[in-house]
């Protein structure tokens, strides 16, 4: 395997045993002789290199699960999410959920205990903060936030007591044109080999740079101009491929309508009919996108606005090129 790649650890020598006494079935799948009088031996253990060729022991082959093409040790991902400093308490372990053809297939679930002070930590936050430390097919697909892990009477951690993470629906792909491409855009921009059309798309680890990257992704792949509030509005691939196909179709203004100006420094989060809107103001020097959660966490109906500091904006950019800064003034 090459450095970082988490596979089986055989031992080849010659001053080995030739098996194990009187089990000749445990025998014939754990040990090999080779033509140059060598035995293999596969001892259940998994382990990868690292870039110096050290190798690391990352636990036992019967608790592993292969994720796609790639052996992962739940283990391995407990470690990650226990050295993030909002977390308690973790438990990693497989469960089998619909694929995109309908066969059942191996998913990550975690539960996780946060520590006192941070019980408002969420799911999606905790799934970024373990993409910048693990491969994607690393990261968990459900994540469910608990106050305590089930224990046994020997205080050790019941799996079998642990709660659903997720209600088991079967997996639901892009079916049309347009959803296969803004599904393109998702997985490359959330690093996900697939994305369902009706996932939500901050349960999926969307941030507002993830936000305004999506927006460029969608502009190049799909020849439209979209706001973060499309997005905040149309949360799923199939609600935003639904936007997406609306605004091609080139809507002109009907006689004496006038559109709507926001100034640079106000970036429209949410569109909505309901009166009085809601104008929520970034401190810090935070970009108003840092307000898309309390947007989507309003009714549906209300119009909000978030303004941020006119340094935060960039007057006249209309390229698309900023995408890693810009707040979206641009559209």
């Amino acid at each position: 395997m090459p450095p970082g790649v988490t596979g089986e650890v055989t031992i080849t020598a010659r001053h080995l045993p030739l098996g194990y006494h009187n089990n000749p079935e445990l025998t014939a799948t754990r040990y090999r002789r080779n033509p140059d009088g060598t035995t293999t031996y596969r001892g259940g253990d998994l382990g990868r290199f690292d870039a110096d060729g050290v190798l690391h022991l990352r636990g036992r082959m019967d608790a592993a699960v292969k994720i796609g093409a790639y052996l992962v040790e739940p283990a391995e991902v407990e470690a990650a999410l226990l050295d993030l400093p909002t977390v308690a308490e973790a438990v990693v372990s497989a469960v089998r959920e619909p694929g995109p053809d309908g066969a059942p297939r191996p998913r990550l679930v975690a539960h996780v205990v946060p520590v006192a002070a941070e019980h408002s930590v969420t799911p999606a936050a905790l799934r970024r903060a373990l993409r910048e430390r693990l491969p994607s097919w690393m990261v968990p697909a459900r994540i469910a936030m608990l106050d305590a892990l089930p224990r046994n009477e020997r205080g050790k951690v019941d799996r079998t007591a642990l709660p659903e993470a997720v209600a088991q629906q079967p997996f639901v792909g892009p079916r049309t044109p347009t959803e296969h491409v803004v599904a393109g855009v998702w997985q490359a921009v959330l690093g996900l080999d697939e994305v369902p059309v009706d996932a939500d798309l901050w349960e999926l680890g969307a941030d507002s740079l993830a936000i305004e990257r999506l927006v460029l992704g969608l502009r190049r792949a799909a020849g439209v101009t979209l706001t973060s509030a499309d997005l905040a509005n149309a949360p799923t691939v199939e609600r935003l491929a639904a936007v997406v196909t609306d605004r091609h179709r080139l809507r002109r203004p009907a006689r004496g309508e006038r559109p709507a100006v926001l100034p640079r420094t106000a970036v429209q989060l949410r569109e909505g009919t309901a009166r009085p809107p809601v104008f929520a103001f970034a401190g810090g020097g935070a970009a108003a996108l840092s307000l898309l959660p309390l947007a989507v966490g309003l009714r549906v109906d209300v119009p909000v606005v978030g303004f941020q500091a006119a340094a935060t904006s960039r007057a006249g950019c209309r390229t698309g090129g900023c995408a890693t800064s810009c707040a979206g003034t641009c559209g």
